[in-house]
């Protein structure tokens, strides 16, 4: 068992549950918590299930859990028949039963994340088979099955991928080498073109060097191009040799072949040698047409197109715009090829037509010779080879024609040539026919004309012109009129019948109307009789629904102070339960938004239940950013936070708004940004000078800054305000405070928590003084009570942690820094916590160094890091790496007490003058600040450099105060960061 509980608490302690327990603290967890953890361990297994048991009934995270943990086939040790008592412990939480979970979960954790993934898309549906009936379930449920047997598929195929080793950290490496040898190149080109411009004429030599590249470029591809025609050239010469050779051997081969037909066939030799006499006459004829018109006409084509390619490989590169000019000219010639075509054809004379057969004739039997002379060289190696038998002769006869098919062709041509001659006719006879017509039209038109100036010449005489063209139109309008009259008859006689049919279809309507207005008039009598119940009872319903808004109001109310005081009564659960209920009254109540994300409640959660609100309501946005932003704020990731909240505060809506400026001023004063969190504190000041709400941190800001006289002006313009609120007495107890009236500041810090028991800058007030003023353990009790309140703001834990190491308790002093180092991640300020309790333990000083290099790292300009760290060298008299130190620091800020630790150094090293320039620095920015002053006072009565040396050095390492000094300060660094920072953050 103990073994079980180890293990289990070492994987909850890593990734990625993060959890700080021993066997101790996880064996001590009330039934609630651990059930919590074994939901948390389930939800990383199925993130379904990340949610807070606590808002969830009992049996309804019991029956979720057991269907989980069906899904992943856990069984339960001992009697599986024994389901209830399995099922009972789970509801009581019960450790003999959850401990075994946990320790079987976290064995399997990545193969049952992988199970719970797939059984997401794997578990197979039930359906009846009633319902199968219908083809539509029919369908979908095949449909499904296909799909569950693709994935299965997919995820193979996914995982034969991530195990076939390929490696993405090789491609990043590869890409990262890739980049560096680019990064490389680049310099490179960069330094030789700076060498380069110092040469003059160097772009001249540019261009020079860059043409010569271009041509050794195009010399290189006209050799290779030279060589391949070479080589082609070389190939084709033995083809020729070896054809040349095959002919030869057939010649000298013909009479023994000649000889063996006579012997084989006898009275036949005669024939045999006619057929091989008329073969190699045909092939005598076919080589001397190649040798003396083909082959000349392929050389010569060749040698043109060799020219021709030449001259363009001589020619300039061409461009877009040339290759666009050559189109648009082959266009054109293409055009005027068509038109000329055209005119052609439409001046084509029949007689010329009949002659085309004629023409053509040549032209067929000049191709019927290429093709023959075109026989693969293959054939006439066949052929000419002395074992070559009668079949190939005859092929060759074939090639050539036969008398046959050529008389049947020569019918063919003949029967088409007579019907092409009667087309021909036919086609010339509605040509002339045409002609005919179409001079005829001429004719008619000409007299027409003729006739029409005789007749206006007549009109004329007559001193009548224009006569017959009036009575063209006159003719053409009484046309017209006598359509439009027939026309209006026609639609009088329409308009009529439809009037007619109008009438009677009122008649009728009206006699069916009848009995229905008769029964409609007893009808509007009782319609006014419920018109006027409504009306009372519309009265009763308005007068009842104001008091139930009235009531749901004064719900919500006490809702949100039933929550505030389960809040502080320490009942998470129930304020969480309460805040809930608030807002689904009331979604836009931001004071339960902001209660429920103090309670730890995920923001997405908080969203989702004001999304119907931000949906339905225009310009409502930003609500959802500015919940995001708060549960940053609760979370303790600041820096988002302020990220967010900026986003936020540009939009045009909420520009200039005081709760924003103050929530964003609260973060910078979180993050330690004092600069930026005064900044916003003024501006929210300026545009509300009634301001309370965050001046409490305003106030200690500035009074922490030395600015006494502001902080007691703000004090008392907030009391003439109002002093029924905490913060003006916090302000005043902050003066009092830094003014070492700590019974005052005591005082003011008890009125303001009386005022005001959750005001974090209270407690916190009141436990510095009860801090300086001795009082350690009632100290304690303010601080935690801080802590409570507010977990992500640092001070408290910082306060805390002093009053531990006051009281020697540097175990629980470190083993409180350890928690906000693992809670609230490693930044500047928990380093810097977490190495000032390691400086108290000489065995940890190494660790307390590292840990200051790694705040200073992330923040160099971090103060409290700085004067921890120049601390540290000054136990270990490394002055002169104190003095760069401190020196770096002031280069971008100025603050007194770096002014005055530089100058404890530069006094150390006997440089005074600069030493009492640091302390007169130092007293500027604060005159109160009484360490400056009792060095420059030492200073003054020193008689040598080297008593002066001693006496600083013993009053480095031993430290001494005056009222309200921290006891068990180391220096007086250590005095001022208990006594300064113990409740604030640089």
């Amino acid at each position: 068992m103990s073994e079980q509980l180890r293990f289990i608490v070492e994987q909850l302690n890593r990734e990625p549950f993060k959890k700080s327990f021993n066997l101790i603290t996880f064996d001590s967890l009330d039934p609630m918590q651990l059930l919590q953890i074994l939901n948390d361990v389930l939800a990383e297994i199925d993130p379904k299930h990340a949610m807070d048991i606590r808002e969830e009934l009992p049996e309804q995270t019991i029956r979720r859990m057991c269907a989980l943990l069906g899904m992943l086939k856990y069984k339960p040790p001992g009697n599986p028949s024994d389901v209830s008592s399995f099922r009972q412990g789970l509801v009581s939480g019960s450790t003999p039963v959850v401990h075994p979970i946990l320790h079987w979960l976290l064995q399997r954790l990545p193969e049952l994340k992988k199970r719970a993934y797939l059984a997401r898309f794997l578990v197979k549906l039930e359906v009846p088979a009633e319902f199968l009936q219908d083809d539509v379930i029919n369908d979908t449920s095949h449909q499904y099955e296909e799909l569950v047997e693709s994935f299965k598929t997919y995820h193979k195929e996914c995982e034969l991928l991530r195990t076939s080793g390929f490696s993405t950290a090789e491609i990043r490496r590869d890409i990262g080498a890739m980049e560096e040898e680019k990064d490389q190149l680049i310099k490179r080109v960069d330094r030789l073109k700076k060498r380069v411009d110092s040469v003059s004429n160097h772009q001249r030599m540019l261009d020079q060097a860059r043409q010569l590249r271009v041509e050794k470029e195009r010399e290189e591809s006209l050799t290779h191009q030279k060589q391949e025609q070479k080589n082609q050239a070389e190939q084709r010469l033995q083809r020729a040799k070896q054809q040349l050779k095959d002919l030869r051997q057939a010649a000298a081969d013909a009479n023994p072949e000649s000889e063996y037909l006579r012997r084989g066939k006898g009275g036949g030799s005669r024939t045999t040698d006619e057929g091989l006499m008329k073969r190699l006459e045909e092939e005598i004829k076919i080589n001397s047409y190649m040798v003396s018109e083909k082959l000349p006409k392929e050389l010569e084509a060749m040698r043109r197109s060799v020219q021709y390619l030449q001259k363009i490989s001589s020619e300039p590169a061409m461009g877009q715009a040339d290759l666009q000019e050559l189109e648009d000219k082959i266009k054109e010639a293409d055009s005027q090829i068509n038109q000329l075509i055209e005119k052609r054809m439409m001046r084509s004379d029949p007689m010329d037509d009949k002659l085309t057969l004629y023409r053509q004739q040549p032209i067929v039997f000049s191709g019927g010779l290429s093709e023959r002379s075109a026989v693969p060289d293959t054939k006439l190696s066949d052929i000419n080879s002395p074992h070559a038998s009668y079949s190939s002769f005859h092929m060759v006869l074939m090639l050539a024609g036969t008398p046959t098919s050529l008389k049947r062709l020569v019918g063919k041509l003949r029967g088409k040539s007579v019907m092409h001659k009667k087309k021909r006719q036919e086609v010339s006879e509605l040509r002339a026919e045409y002609g005919v017509l179409q001079r005829t039209e001429e004719i008619l038109k000409q007299r027409h004309e003729t006739v029409q100036h005789k007749l206006q010449a007549m009109e004329a005489e007559k001193g009548i012109s224009g006569y017959s063209d009036t009575q063209e139109e006159l003719e053409r309008v009484s046309a017209i009129k006598s359509e439009l009259d027939e026309k209006k008859g026609r639609t009088l006689d329409d308009m009529s019948e439809m009037v007619k049919k109008l009438n009677s279809m009122i008649v009728d309507k009206k006699s069916a109307l009848a009995p229905i207005i008769t029964e409609l008039r007893s009808l509007r009598q009782c319609c006014q009789e419920s018109s006027q119940e409504y009306e009372e009872k519309k009265a009763q319903y308005e007068s009842c629904t104001a008091g139930l808004e009235s009531n749901r109001s004064k719900l919500d109310q006490i809702n949100m102070m039933l929550a505030n005081l389960y809040r502080k009564a320490g009942q998470e659960r129930s304020a969480v339960t309460s805040y809930k209920e608030v807002l689904r009254q009331c979604p836009l109540a931001l004071d339960a938004i902001i209660g429920l994300l103090s309670l730890s409640v995920k923001g997405a959660e908080v969203a989702s239940m004001t999304m119907d609100v931000i949906q339905s309501i225009p310009n409502l946005e930003w609500l959802s950013v500015w919940i995001k932003a708060y549960a940053f704020i609760h979370a303790g990731d600041n820096q988002r936070a302020i990220n967010t909240i900026c986003s936020l505060e540009k939009k045009s809506l909420l520009r200039d708004n005081v709760d924003l400026l103050v929530s964003l001023a609260d973060v910078y004063f979180r993050a330690g940004d004092t600069k930026n969190a005064i900044l916003k504190f003024e501006q929210a000041q300026m545009l509300d000078p009634y301001l309370i709400k965050g001046m409490d941190v305003y106030g200690y800001l500035m009074a922490r800054e030395g600015h006494l006289e502001d902080v007691e002006v703000l004090g008392g313009r907030l009391f003439n305000i109002s002093d029924q609120h905490a913060e003006p007495w916090v302000i005043s107890g902050c003066h009092s405070f830094y003014s070492k009236r700590y019974s005052r500041a005591l005082y003011l810090g008890a009125k303001a928590i009386q005022l005001n028991s959750n005001s974090v800058q209270a407690l916190l007030l009141k436990g510095a003084a009860l801090r300086n003023m001795g009082r350690v353990q009632e100290a304690i009790i303010h601080f935690r009570e801080a802590m409570r309140l507010a977990p992500c703001r640092l001070d408290c834990y910082e306060g805390l942690i002093d009053c531990y190491l006051a009281s020697n308790g540097i175990r629980e002093a470190m083993g409180m820094a350890n928690n906000i180092y693992k809670t609230l991640g490693a930044n500047a300020q928990t380093l810097t916590i977490l190495a000032t309790v390691c400086l108290e333990d000489p065995v940890t000083q190494e660790k307390a160094k590292t840990l200051l290099d790694k705040a200073l790292a992330q923040r160099p300009d971090y103060t409290k890091a700085v004067v921890k760290k120049a601390e540290l060298l000054s136990r270990e008299q490394k002055y002169d790496e104190g003095i760069a130190l401190l020196r770096n620091a002031l280069a971008n800020q100025s603050d007194c007490v770096l002014h005055r630790m530089l100058g404890d150094f530069l006094v150390a090293v006997n440089d005074y003058q600069e030493a009492m320039d640091q302390y007169s620095i130092a007293l500027s920015l604060d005159p109160n600040d009484q360490k400056s002053l009792e060095g420059m006072q030492k200073m003054e009565k020193e008689e040598s450099p080297t008593d002066a040396t001693v006496e600083l050095d013993g009053d480095d390492m031993e430290g001494s105060g005056e009222d309200g000094d921290l006891e068990g300060s180391d220096s007086e660094a250590a005095q001022w960061a208990d006594q300064e920072q113990w409740f604030g953050m640089q």
